[in-house]
């Protein structure tokens, strides 16, 4: 699983699988779900994605790994000692998008 942070859009890509996406479907706005032939999810598309969780995390390790994304075998901490873990970036952001 990898991270996609492009911060001229602010939208997050997380890439599930490396197969090719060849149908989507607008979960919420601004939420897009791809899927592949067989009808598996291999990522989610979501916009305005600093709005829904911290991606400082995602952008330092961007600037440092180009292209930008990041493997979530990563264990990045910020600055301030605190680990920006994708693992955690991702519960905060489900937490988010799924109400309740």
């Amino acid at each position: 699983m990898k991270l996609h942070y492009y911060s001229e859009t602010d939208s997050l890509y997380i890439e599930f699988t490396e197969h090719s996406s060849v149908d989507s479907h607008e979960a919420s706005p601004g939420v897009v779900l791809d899927y592949d032939s067989d009808g598996a999810l291999v990522g989610i598309d979501i916009d305005h994605a600093s709005t829904i969780t911290d991606v400082s995390g995602i952008k330092q390790l961007n600037d440092a790994t180009r292209p930008s994304e990041t493997n979530m075998s990563t264990e990045p901490t910020a600055s301030d000692g605190v680990s920006r873990s994708p693992f955690r970036m991702l519960t905060q952001i489900i937490k988010r998008l799924i109400p309740g």
